[in-house]
C-alpha cells in the first residue's frame, strides 16, 4: 500500500497530492505543465515536498514533521522517463544492472536478477545490444527493466 499526502510549490501553482494505492495500476493524465511528472519524482524522492507524508506498506519514506526522508536509492519506487534515459555506452544489461550497483549485492546475485527481468520482459536476446541499435519499444522495456 502506497500512501501520500504531500505538497510542493511549482512556479504556476502549488501541487497538492493525496493518493492511496494498493495494487491497482494507477495512469496520471492531464495537460502539460499540471504535475504528473512532479508527482512521481515527489513520489520517488528525486524532489522534496515541502510538507507532508510518503508511506510504502509499513515504512515511512519522506515526513517532513519528523525530518525522515529515504534516499530515492532505497525506496523500492522508480519510474520510466520520457526519453527512457538509457546510458549510451552500455549494454541493455549493464543499464538494467545499473541500479543494483548500489544494492551491495554480489555480482553472481546482481546478474541473476539481470538474467531475470531480461527474461520476464522477453529481452534477454538484447543483452550485448547498445541502446542505438535498439527499437523505441525495446528501449522502452529495457528502461522498464532498469
Amino acid at each position: 500500500m502506497l500512501t501520500c499526502t504531500m505538497t510542493k510549490s511549482l512556479r504556476d501553482f502549488p501541487l497538492e497530492v493525496s493518493l492511496r494505492l494498493g495494487q491497482e495500476t494507477l495512469a496520471i493524465i492531464g495537460p502539460s505543465g499540471c504535475g504528473k511528472s512532479t508527482t512521481l519524482r515527489l513520489l520517488s524522492g528525486l524532489l522534496t515536498p515541502d510538507a507532508g507524508q510518503i508511506a510504502l506498506a509499513d515504512q515511512v519514506l519522506f515526513d517532513r514533521s519528523a525530518q525522515v526522508d529515504v534516499a530515492p536509492e532505497r525506496r523500492e519506487i522508480g519510474f520510466v522517463f520520457q526519453d527512457y534515459a538509457l546510458f549510451p555506452h552500455m549494454t541493455v544489461a549493464e543499464n538494467v544492472a545499473y541500479g543494483l550497483g548500489a544494492r551491495d549485492l554480489p555480482k553472481a546475485e546482481r546478474e541473476r536478477r539481470v538474467r531475470g527481468i531480461l527474461a520476464k520482459l522477453a529481452i534477454e536476446v538484447l543483452a550485448d545490444y547498445l541502446p542505438d541499435e535498439l527499437s523505441g519499444g525495446q528501449q522502452q522495456r529495457v528502461a522498464l527493466a532498469r
